[in-house]
């Protein structure tokens, strides 16, 4: 299938639903992956952002989630520890 504009919901959705939390590195405040987080929050996921430089407009979607609480991290290991405690 051809990657058509009206498919990315869709998939946003499935990568949502499919996954025990998701985490935002970079995206604006409209960006396609501040609607999977959206749509992560709305299925009770846990979502995770990595903080980045405050000049860079593709910072601005992962400080706005943490600045709505999403949990602040910096390696792949926090997301771990904080999913599965390990």
């Amino acid at each position: 299938t051809r990657p058509e504009r009206f498919y990315f919901p869709r998939r946003n959705r499935i990568i949502a639903g499919l996954s025990d939390g998701l985490v935002l590195v970079e995206s604006g405040v409209k960006g396609g992956g501040m609607i999977t987080a959206s749509l992560a929050l709305e299925l009770g996921k846990e979502v995770f952002a990595v903080p980045g430089r405050i000049t860079n407009w593709q910072s601005e979607g992962p400080h706005a989630l943490i600045k709505d609480g999403a949990v602040l991290v910096e390696s792949g290991d926090e997301v771990v520890e904080h999913l599965y405690g390990g």
